[in-house]
């Protein structure tokens, strides 16, 4: 398995030329075609909705909105022209920035986006969905870049975090040609309940040989947290290793559930400081 289609999201945040480079670097190491996808979501006004806007409103708005597409397309073609890359494409698309992505994903072997930006909602013109709902629509790995800090060079350490869910596995093997390339890879294990079905006699054995019949050059551990939530426990082990990503499954409880309680996923989203891989 390789990435021979990558597919970006464009907005207009201010991290989107951070997000469309490091694309352009990694359809460049992987010889894939890179596409960058703009949504253009439906006209009401910056404040809120309003029952009966004025077709001077609306006109107004879609004009704002046509220039900023093709600012973001002019800066997409800069970026991926002064990367030189040889092929890539920006679309277009209207309405639900997250049923959008997941309509484009289903072409592409990646998807990249950017982690919410804490001001993003109270600016229509760069307003984002929540990574978390892609990660759950795109069937395919999402790759969330964190709102702040610089990733020239991706995966050169990798952490795994590993729970022997379908989530997991999906994960591991749609971040394969990532992890194959990797220098160092580490597989966590956090306190693993060795009387359920997945883990096997010793806890991240199997898919460490997994990953080293890949050739992936990979390392288990196995560890136990009290003190803090995993998703905190995870950024701060991945800290203190010196890691430059994050592979782990999203949504081990049903979506709900994890809204209601909390979760790893969420905790980890919003408090992320290095890439994080997804799928679901």
């Amino acid at each position: 398995m390789t990435y021979k289609t990558i597919l970006v999201h464009l907005d207009g945040t201010s991290r989107c030329a951070e997000r469309v480079a490091l694309a352009s670097s990694l359809a460049l190491d992987f010889d894939a075609h890179l596409v960058g996808v703009y949504v253009t979501p439906w006209p009401f006004p910056p404040g809120g909705l309003v029952v009966h806007p004025t077709r001077e409103m609306i006109e107004r708005l879609q004009a704002m909105e046509q220039r900023q597409a093709e600012e973001v397309s002019d800066l997409f073609s800069e970026r991926t022209r002064a990367a030189g890359l040889q092929t890539a494409e920006v679309r277009s698309a209207k309405g639900d920035t997250v049923a959008a992505l997941a309509l484009h994903a289903r072409y592409a072997d990646l998807l990249i986006m950017g982690q919410t930006e804490p001001d993003a909602a109270r600016d229509v013109a760069s307003m984002v969905d929540y990574p978390d709902e892609t990660v759950l629509a795109a069937s395919r790995p999402v790759l969330i870049i964190p709102f702040a800090g610089n990733f020239p060079r991706l995966g050169q350490h990798i952490l795994v975090a590993w729970d022997a869910s379908q989530q997991a596995a999906r994960s591991v093997r749609g971040a394969l040609p990532l992890l194959k390339r990797a220098k160092r890879v580490t597989v966590l294990v956090v306190n693993p309940d060795r009387r359920a079905d997945g883990h096997g006699e010793v806890p991240g054995a199997d898919i460490a040989l997994y990953l080293a019949r890949h050739g992936v050059n990979a390392e288990a551990r196995e560890e136990h947290v009290r003190e803090i939530d995993v998703g905190n426990w995870l950024l701060s082990r991945s800290f203190d290793l010196s890691t430059d990503m994050i592979v782990m499954g999203a949504y081990g409880h049903s979506p709900m559930r994890e809204r209601l309680f909390g979760g790893v996923t969420r905790s980890l989203l919003s408090q992320m400081t290095v890439p994080v891989l997804m799928e679901h």
